[in-house]
């Protein structure tokens, strides 16, 4: 670290992890009374590490109470605040903070959608902020029966020690596919893809010397229909599987191959043995009856 003067340390660092590093601790009551002030409740039991964890999370706009709100959009210039329900409030603070562009994208018969969200110019976010300020928006966006995926795109700034010289350029930070079903909780479902899109960022950051996150660019947010694989009926066997006479293709009008071709293994027969009899009727009440017990 030698000749590193703090304006260069600053850089490499940021600002804002000396100031917690060499800053004056908050005392308990103090952190008590910022957490009240959040409008997080049930912290009397807490310990100080506990509130320090809980403060240092950037907190969803759903959370705050409306007095927070309101001073939120007085620093944002909302007129008539007062006058506002609070999800009237954080939809004006949301408009304030964030640029929504749509993209429609018509592969596969119109079936992936891209969604871009970007930070107004007047406000600056570090990446675990922009994942939550950007949530409520994009979990408006998601239906089930899809994939979605998210890309952060971040300016980085990578710092010559020797030189000082800086220079930034941006880079991509993305998540895993991730399948959205009727039963998915959606609140989960973003905790996950933020945490994803989060850890690639500190690797990226820690596989090279003097890498520093710079700036928010935009989040990227694709979706994708998904089918998944039903069962369907009766086809006849390729001639090539056919000639093996090694393969039972039952014959059915409903949707239920799978089952029909394990009542034929539970129950053999000697002659037609690709077409549904009465034994096999009752091979399949009696196994039913079983699974339900």
């Amino acid at each position: 670290m030698k000749d590193v003067t703090l304006q260069k340390l600053i850089k490499v660092v940021g600002e804002g992890f000396l100031r917690e590093f060499f800053g004056k601790e908050k005392t308990l009551k103090q952190l008590r009374a910022e957490a009240r002030l959040r409008g997080f409740n049930d912290i009397s039991k807490l310990k100080k590490a506990q509130l320090k964890i809980l403060l240092s999370k950037p907190q969803d706009l759903d959370q705050l109470i409306k007095r927070n709100l309101l001073v939120k959009a007085k620093k944002l210039g909302i007129k008539n605040a007062t006058k506002l329900k609070k999800t009237q409030l954080i939809n004006e603070i949301d408009d304030k903070v964030l640029k929504f562009v749509e993209e429609k994208q018509s592969s596969f018969k119109g079936f992936t959608n891209q969604f871009t969200l970007e930070p107004s110019s007047n406000v600056t976010f570090d990446p675990e902020s922009f994942l939550t300020a950007v949530k409520r928006k994009a979990l408006a966006k998601i239906q089930t029966q899809t994939k979605v995926k998210i890309i952060l795109r971040a300016n980085i700034e990578k710092t010559n020690l020797k030189t000082g010289q800086s220079l930034v350029g941006e880079h991509q930070f993305r998540s895993k596919n991730e399948i959205v079903l009727e039963s998915t909780n959606k609140n989960e479902l973003w905790s996950l893809l933020a945490e994803q899109v989060l850890e690639d960022l500190a690797k990226f950051e820690m596989n090279g010397s003097g890498l520093a996150f710079h700036s928010v660019v935009a989040l990227d947010f694709h979706t994708i229909g998904y089918e998944p694989l039903n069962g369907s009926s009766w086809v006849p066997l390729p001639k090539f599987l056919a000639s093996k006479k090694a393969l039972i293709n039952m014959k059915n009008t409903d949707n239920q191959c799978f089952k029909w071709c394990i009542t034929r293994a539970l129950n053999p027969a000697k002659r037609e043995i690709e077409k549904k009899n009465r034994s096999d009727h009752k091979t399949l009440e009696k196994t039913s009856r079983v699974s339900q017990f």
